[in-house]
């Protein structure tokens, strides 16, 4: 009754969902893979919509993606990014948005890049 979810332990398990690696760096146009990892706490099957957001002067793709994870199972969605035009040495920011059922969770996880030469 205290937590909104239908499973308790999304309340407890702060990274149900989340971005992989978290850290990494990154050289000047160069595609480095990331995913984001979900973990189903519900009792039932879920569908899990991920929409990342690259730091400005990074792209990512696809900027989407979407899957299926029956009860106490992770699913990975793999996406890449590439750094364009940060500044060597500057550090960027990921975040993900997550929708489930009639949830709609802004900037639910985040990663960090930073661009070497």
């Amino acid at each position: 009754d205290l937590l909104p979810w239908d499973g308790p332990d999304y309340g407890l398990d702060e990274q149900w969902a989340r971005i992989h690696p978290y850290g990494q760096e990154v050289k000047a146009g160069q595609w480095t893979d990331l995913a984001v990892k979900i973990l189903n706490h519900s009792p039932t099957p879920g569908t899990f919509t991920v929409t990342l957001h690259a730091p400005e002067g990074c792209e990512i793709e696809p900027t989407t993606a979407s899957g299926a994870a029956a009860p106490g199972r992770e699913i990975e969605l793999p996406f890449r990014l590439r750094a364009n035009t940060l500044p060597t040495g500057s550090l960027g920011v990921v975040t993900a948005d997550i929708r489930t059922g009639a949830w709609d969770l802004r900037q639910w996880c985040e990663s960090l890049v930073k661009l070497v030469p």
